[in-house]
């Protein structure tokens, strides 16, 4: 099992208006948004995804898809995920409110 600790990553955001432009690289990870997290705090944004760098497998109530560089992905902060990085991820996104 990973320590936390150990998890190390880096993003790099531009805002551009109510738009933002994001870089990201990070570890290996699992990663879960469930419905009580939406209800906490749900900022109700689509991000797309291009995929730079690792496999990453991401799941929701539609799809599960095993994903790598140059795979696009739109996520709804509104729906409940799980991600899976095995090893090291890199992807840019443009994140977007939702209206």
């Amino acid at each position: 099992m990973t320590r936390p600790e150990s998890f190390r990553a880096e993003l790099r955001a531009a805002d551009l208006g109510p738009v933002q432009l994001a870089d990201l690289t990070y570890g290996s990870l699992r990663a879960r948004r469930t419905p009580r997290l939406i209800r906490a705090a749900d900022p109700e944004r689509y991000q797309f995804a291009l995929i730079r760098g690792g496999e990453q497998r991401y799941a929701d109530d539609m799809r599960d898809v095993c994903l790598g560089p140059g795979d696009l992905l739109l996520y709804d902060s509104s729906r409940p995920f799980t991600a899976h990085v095995p090893d090291a991820g890199r992807y840019r996104a443009l994140v977007t409110p939702v209206r």
